[in-house]
């Protein structure tokens, strides 16, 4: 990503946008918008998921990622067009909020161009001027359903009142929407559970790295960086490490298992603000010769990883649809979630994946099962990669696709607008509030 400073030099950026926009207006190709509350430096698994879908889309269509400023910065990409809005920083939560309702220059910009489609990854400032934008234009909206919200409420306010106001106050911008695009059918029952009652469409979570082809040269490497030679039983968590993935409750099921005998390695990949916790959390268990807290690993080292661990721990109940189990099953390692969880959605118990329950005991002893039953865990193993693994190519495919078939259907409904207004017949407002929500 390269910087440019707006602040001092407003005029030559916008120019060049209106340029570009010129240009989107005129080349036929379809224009679509990426909204989104967060963007670089400030870096999530929303803002990398945006990343990869403006890349790819950009192959095809006009692409335009409206997102904030930080601290007057817009970072800019050599492959898709980036539009800042003006925001500030907040740094406790490590956030920028925007205002776009409030940015006259990003408002009037936006004016001259043509839109299409516009894609809201996220409900707040940025996914409320979205929102409204689409309906001024009747074009489509996908809102894009990434987070439990409210788990992310109740953690800031400690108020189940206050997280329920806020929790209503961004489902009134994913009602809006032409269709909801989530990950699986956990995340859709999170979403009507918050009072969403639209549409809604299946769009895969997926990575952008591949399987690399020797295997057991990746083991073995493995085995020498981190020492791991003539263990068999190798146990691998990747991800932030915070409370709300349960990284304490699996802190508890390894202490289980250390008591009942079993030799392992556990290897945590990751940093967060529980870090030193749970690192003092498992001297207290005494497991420190068993476990292992490796911090942020480069990509080869997660290919060697991934390819050495017999099982992926995971028992969040905070995700949607981790990313993890999808890289671990890149190389036929099998994860361990807890059963109802959201992100356990993509999971069918014994057949590519295991499911067991929120306690320390019985996770632990599930492991112990899979471990007992070698045979088992072959046959599981060998459909991880079949089943489950998705490259961000096919999804981005499948996106440009629907986002054809919405702007094909939605310019069908227009025509068939314009065409009742032509014949001269009166419409009442009942039957023009109909022919608005006309679903083809």
């Amino acid at each position: 990503m390269e910087k440019f400073l707006t602040t001092k030099a407003d005029t030559k950026y916008f120019n060049d946008i209106k340029e570009k926009f010129r240009e989107f207006n005129n080349n036929g190709k379809f224009t679509i918008c990426l909204f989104c509350d967060a963007y670089y430096p400030i870096l999530d698994g929303v803002v990398v998921t945006l990343e990869n879908y403006a890349k790819r889309l950009a192959q095809k269509c006009n692409i335009v990622v409206c997102v904030p400023k930080h601290k007057g910065l817009v970072y800019l990409s050599k492959d898709y067009l980036v539009l800042g809005a003006n925001s500030m920083y907040f740094k406790f939560v490590n956030y920028d909020l925007a205002f776009p309702e409030t940015d006259a220059k990003f408002a009037n910009v936006l004016k001259t161009l043509r839109i299409d489609l516009i894609h809201s990854h996220s409900p707040f400032t940025m996914g409320s001027f979205a929102c409204k934008l689409a309906k001024k234009r009747h074009i489509p909206l996908v809102c894009h359903f990434h987070s439990q919200y409210k788990q992310d409420f109740l953690k800031a306010t400690k108020s189940e009142a206050l997280s329920n106001m806020l929790l209503a106050n961004i489902m009134q911008n994913y009602k809006t929407a032409t269709e909801l695009w989530t990950m699986n059918n956990g995340c859709i029952r999170t979403a009507r559970e918050y009072g969403y009652t639209g549409k809604t469409y299946l769009m895969p979570n997926s990575i952008t790295i591949r399987r690399k082809d020797d295997k057991d040269l990746l083991i073995r490497e493995a085995d020498e960086k981190y020492g791991l030679n003539g263990i068999d039983n190798v146990f691998l968590f990747v991800g932030r490490l915070v409370s709300q993935k349960n990284i304490f409750m699996l802190a508890d099921a390894l202490k289980v298992l250390k008591d009942k005998g079993i030799k392992y390695r556990m290897l945590f990949v990751g940093t967060g603000p529980d870090e030193k916790k749970l690192q003092k959390y498992i001297e207290s268990l005494g497991l420190d010769n068993d476990v292992r807290l490796l911090g942020r690993v480069d990509n080869d080292d997660i290919h060697r990883l991934y390819a050495r661990a017999k099982l992926l721990l995971f028992p969040s109940l905070y995700d949607t649809s981790s990313l993890t189990q999808i890289e671990a099953a890149m190389y036929d390692t099998p994860s361990v979630l807890i059963q109802g969880s959201v992100t356990a959605d993509t999971i069918t118990d014994n057949e590519n994946g295991y499911l067991t329950e929120n306690d320390a005991e019985k996770y632990a002893q599930k492991i112990i099962e899979i471990i007992n039953n070698p045979s088992d865990y072959q046959r599981i193993s060998a459909n991880t990669y079949p089943q489950l693994y998705v490259h961000f190519d096919d999804v981005a495919e499948r996106a440009y696709e629907r986002y054809m078939f919405l702007i094909s259907q939605n310019n069908r409904r227009l025509q068939k607008l314009k065409n009742i207004s032509k014949k001269g017949k009166n419409i009442t407002k009942q039957q023009e509030r109909a022919h608005k929500n006309y679903v083809y």
